[in-house]
């Protein structure tokens, strides 16, 4: 639970499990010399510093020194999309969903955010350009892909993926009989 405080001041209170408390400890420790105190907030903050840096590294590619551009052209087919591209995207689209609303209203969301195909959808055969692509929640990339699709295409898909998904956690799980087991080995002498 977040409560403010004062301006900038904020009060965390949450319950945590006995390895994060272990964690939390072990990053105070290593952190002494730096900070003698051993200042929680001071703690936390550092690690989530460290742990948005890696995440937006993931989605966007944020990066401090980034890669020129391949001069190679994505593979036909591919949903990949380059992280210069990405890179471009997040930064014009500041982290955050592009859908507006009717009354002129931008959705303020900051989670759930995809790659959109909002220019040429990808299954037209739409390009992964910063010029066809924009950030969208999961709720608005779908809207707009019914509203390109239709609500009945959308949702065989869904169901399709679905089962696909089913179908790769079965294929995944060991068969009957190949469970290590006890039995299979003589204990003691022979």
């Amino acid at each position: 639970m977040l409560a403010p405080l004062a301006p900038e001041r904020y009060k965390l209170q949450l319950t945590i499990s006995r390895q994060t408390r272990d964690r939390l400890e072990e990053a105070s420790d290593l952190l002494g010399h730096q900070l003698p105190t051993g200042d929680l907030a001071e703690v936390v903050d550092r690690a989530l510093e460290l742990l948005v840096r890696e995440l937006r590294k993931r989605k966007f590619a944020e990066t401090r020194t980034p890669r020129a551009p391949r001069s190679a052209p994505a593979t036909e087919g591919s949903r990949h999309i380059p992280n210069h591209v990405r890179r471009e995207v997040a930064l014009r689209d500041g982290n955050q969903c592009t859908f507006v609303a009717e009354d002129g209203r931008r959705c303020p969301a900051r989670r759930r955010l995809e790659f959109h195909h909002q220019r040429v959808a990808f299954a037209k055969g739409g390009e992964a350009t910063a010029d066809n692509i924009c950030l969208r929640c999961a709720a608005h990339h779908g809207l707009a892909t019914e509203h390109e699709f239709g609500r009945e295409h959308v949702a065989r898909r869904v169901a399709e993926a679905r089962q696909a998904r089913e179908r790769r956690r079965v294929a995944k799980a060991p068969s009957p009989g190949t469970a290590f087991t006890t039995s299979s080995f003589a204990f003691g002498p022979t």
